[in-house]
């Protein structure tokens, strides 16, 4: 029963158990038979950690903390404030695991299941050693002495009871696929009736039932209608993006765990100023407009993994990589926004290239090298604003929002501290420069930017 260990597992019960420990009482040994198949159908044989010192143990822990695991994953009792949340417990981690396949896991979640959920955090070996160690350090329990289990019989138990609907099994023998055509004419029966018998149970709740009841009745031909944009709203909730990103009005989740991310709880610096310098008290990126600030093109190379530099690296959080998804959710986000796969770059005057470099220095421009790098040159002083370099912007904004954005930053992001250059009217205080018009002269900066050598 998946949900007697993860109460949001999307795995239904198959064997009408309530649990191991049921079946132990009972004397099924199903679930060991089929446990027995699947053991059978690998030879891989993970390297193990082998004896883990509390240093490892130590850093592993900085990682997930650092690295923000807690927005998804637990490992103590959830308070009752942050139980809606629904993260996922790991204290059974060293369960389910065989000693060196969590680090293993870790360094490759996608590795046998190209849609796996868990995100790619590009970790390095020792990192990965590192995490595994601490999570398994946390784990606690024992696996049950099981009841002898019987291969042959495991693999007639996953034929029958439809493990291949959603799995690709390991077996030659043939077994019958059920249709959506197949169930249509009889909604409220199979895993859809009050008792499922030997279909799967999936715990559905009677308002569960009667939605999908009323989807297989009238609904069932929008399967053959696809929506980019609808992708990426699904997958924004599938993948919890909420966890680590603020959008929509909507605070993150890390946000709403000041007990979890604490001085005492991090444990990752010894005094206050290393805490901040650990970029723990910068947010990530509201994801509100994202579809329509990032161009699709560099989006999809951040969200495959594949983007060659980390474009906040004073941050310690570290977006992670989903490949199987990334190119449809940058292209599902775009749609979303109204924006095309590649944005148009604007043309303008050949002679403001120079007036934007001029403009983004202090000495008759808007000071903006203070906070954001220019290629190699630093920021002057970033302080607590550091901003992105501005090598980055060509490939990552569109135009539109970028213009958008230099107007008036607190529109769209009341918590910016990037200042406010422009009134009402679009003037600037620099009136001595083409007449003080704001677009004409954050135009002239974006000419410099996307066209400058830097």
């Amino acid at each position: 029963n998946p949900k007697h260990l993860r109460p949001s597992a999307r795995m239904p019960s198959l064997l009408g158990l309530e649990s191991a420990e049921s079946a132990l009482t009972t004397k099924d040994s199903r679930p060991w038979d089929i446990a027995a198949f699947l053991a059978e159908q690998t030879n891989d044989t993970p390297k193990p950690l082998a004896d883990y010192s509390d240093v490892m143990v130590g850093d592993g822990r900085k990682l997930f903390y650092s690295l923000g695991c807690i927005g998804c994953h637990k490992l103590e009792q959830e308070p009752e404030t942050t139980k809606d949340l629904d993260r996922i417990d790991l204290t059974s981690v060293g369960q389910k695991f065989r000693d060196g396949a969590l680090r293993d896991f870790l360094r490759k979640p996608w590795e046998h299941y190209d849609w796996i959920r868990m995100p790619d955090f590009g970790l390095s070996l020792q990192e990965a050693t590192q995490l595994a160690a601490y999570l398994r350090s946390e784990s606690h329990g024992s696996l049950l002495e099981g009841l002898p289990g019987d291969a042959e019989k495991g693999e007639k138990l996953i034929l029958s009871l439809g493990c291949a609907n959603c799995h690709k099994i390991p077996s030659n023998k043939f077994h019958e696929v059920l249709t959506l055509s197949n169930i249509r004419n009889s909604p409220d029966q199979g895993c859809l009736a009050k008792d499922t018998g030997i279909a799967p149970d999936y715990d559905f709740s009677e308002q569960e039932r009667s939605y999908l009841s009323n989807f297989l009745r009238k609904g069932i031909h929008s399967l053959k209608r696809n929506s980019s944009a609808e992708f990426a709203e699904r997958q924004m909730i599938a993948l919890n993006c909420n966890a680590c990103h603020s959008m929509q009005g909507i605070q993150n989740d890390l946000s709403v765990l000041p007990n979890l991310t604490s001085h005492d709880k991090l444990n990752i610096a010894d005094t206050e100023a290393e805490v901040e310098a650990a970029g723990r008290k910068k947010d990530p990126p509201d994801l509100t407009y994202t579809g329509e600030k990032l161009r699709a093109d560099w989006l999809t190379k951040l969200l495959t993994g594949t983007l060659d530099y980390k474009p906040r690296p004073w941050m310690q959080m570290r977006m992670p990589a989903f490949p199987s998804r990334g190119k449809h959710l940058a292209q599902g986000l775009a749609n979303l926004h109204g924006m095309p796969k590649v944005s148009k770059v604007p043309s303008f005057e050949p002679s403001w290239k120079a007036l934007g470099q001029k403009l983004i220095s202090p000495n008759g421009g808007f000071g903006c090298v203070a906070c954001h790098a220019v290629g190699e040159k630093p920021a002057l002083a970033p302080f607590e604003g550091q901003g992105l370099n501005f090598t980055y912007s060509r490939d990552r904004l569109n135009h539109e929002f970028y213009l958008r954005w230099m107007l008036n930053p607190q529109r769209i992001n009341p918590h910016s501290i990037m200042p406010r250059y422009a009134d009402e009217e679009g003037i600037t205080a620099l009136t001595e420069t083409l007449g003080g018009n704001g677009v004409n002269q954050f135009n002239a900066i974006w000419h410099y930017l996307i066209r400058g050598k830097f």
